[in-house]
């Protein structure tokens, strides 16, 4: 019945787990079980913030787990958000790549540099010319 298709058109059902689940790229220990979860970061849920650093971390091949903190779970259903934030969740063997990851300042792009190299450029010709 369950996770079995009845035909082509019909979709699986997976109670929740989809194909390419957190779980999936979480890496195993020497045991085979999955590897102890650290916490590297408490973030807002408010204003995007979660979702950058998770795909932040998932773009460097950190899996990440969240949690809501408090009761921000029935905020995130109610609201759409949490108001108390949440915990971010990596594996205890990446835990301190994610968390320099996350306190990395942002940079600048070499070609924003040059752009801006250049315009700082032009303007320090055009104030020459006009002494």
């Amino acid at each position: 019945m369950f996770g079995k298709k009845k035909n082509e058109n019909e979709p699986e059902l997976t109670w929740g787990k989809s194909e390419h689940s957190v779980l999936d790229k979480w890496p195993l220990d020497e045991y085979g079980e999955p590897e102890l979860a650290v916490p590297v970061a408490s973030v807002s849920d408010m204003n995007g913030e979660a979702e950058m650093k998770i795909s932040l971390l998932n773009a460097y091949g950190i899996p990440v787990s969240q949690r809501y903190n408090n009761a921000g779970d029935i905020g995130k259903v109610i609201n759409g958000f949490s108001a108390y934030g949440m915990t971010l969740f990596v594996p205890e063997s990446m835990g301190d790549d994610a968390k320099a990851l996350l306190e990395a300042p942002a940079d600048m792009s070499e070609a924003e540099e040059a752009a801006e190299a250049a315009d700082s450029g032009s303007e320090q010709e055009s104030e020459s010319d006009d002494k």
